[in-house]
This record gives C-alpha cells, structure tokens and sequence, in this order.
C-alpha cells in the first residue's frame, strides 16, 4: 500500500497541473496590438508621395478617416507622414493654400488561431443559465497576428 502512495501523488500532481495566462490591460488594445498598428500605419504612411511644394500649408480634411479604436491612432496616422514631409498643418480649413483629403480603405489586425494537437474548448447551451465552455487542453497551438492599414490620400486647391 505504501508502495502506491507516491505513484497516487505523482499522477494526480500531473493530472492538476495546467498551465494559465491572464492579460490584463487599461487601453483599448493591448501594446502589441499598438505596435502592430503604428508599424502597419507607418508602412503605409511610407508610401504616400503628395506633389505638393513641401512649403505648403495643408489643412487634413478627416471625414472620411474614422477606422480607429483611439484618437490618439487616428491623430498618428493622419499627421505622421505629413508632418515629415515638413507641410504646415494648420487646424483651420480657410488658413490652408492645399487641402489633403484623406481616407481609410482598411485597418485592422488579423488574428488567425490555430490548434494543431489538443482538446478545442466547447460551448454548451445550458437552459436558465446560459452558454458554459469547458476548458480546452491545448498541447500544441499556434497564435499569428498580421496588421493591415491601406490608406488614400487627395491634394488639391480649396480655391478650385
């Protein structure tokens, strides 16, 4: 009998064990979600050219931008590249020689989960109660997050 104990011990330590994560965070998105969207911003900022004299005042008309979690994003986004650009961004349209249309065709974050070797976690339906998911057994899964940002950008003369 004694001879079982520490089997008993063992198997049960082994069968108890799990492993656990918690996040916990303050801001709409977690910090690598917000690098994920300032590096897709930044790629796509990277490839807007405006012909416009480098000199010019430019007022940003933003109707049309409005994909973002935080005004903070959308602020980074609309003023990054122009500002690098070295155009005058002035917060009146009537103070601007050059208006700077510009608009969002996509931001976001591609999250693709994949469970390679494991148990799913499952939802049941339970009457008077609501749904109760069982907790999955994951023994080997993968996790990718891809970020994506298109976006559009129009300069013309706000006397034309």
């Amino acid at each position: 009998m004694h001879s079982r104990a520490p089997i008993a011990i063992v198997t049960a330590g082994v069968l108890m064990a799990g492993c656990a994560s918690t996040r916990s965070t303050e801001l709409p998105r977690t910090t690598n979600e917000q690098l994920l969207m300032s590096k897709a911003v930044d790629d796509a900022t990277a490839q807007i050219k405006p012909t416009v004299a480098s000199d010019s005042v430019m007022f940003v008309d933003d109707t049309d931008f409005t994909d973002f979690k935080a005004e903070s994003d959308r602020q980074y986004a609309i003023n990054d590249r122009l500002l690098e650009c070295t155009y005058q961004l002035p917060p009146e349209r009537r103070d601007a020689d050059t208006i700077a249309a510009i608009r969002s065709g996509a931001l976001s974050i591609h999250r693709q989960d994949k469970l390679w070797f494991g148990i799913p976690h499952v939802t049941l339906p339970v009457p008077l109660a609501g749904p109760l998911t069982t907790p999955g057994l994951d023994l080997f899964r993968t996790v990718e997050q891809t970020d994506v940002a298109k976006f559009g950008l129009s300069c013309y003369d706000p006397e034309r």
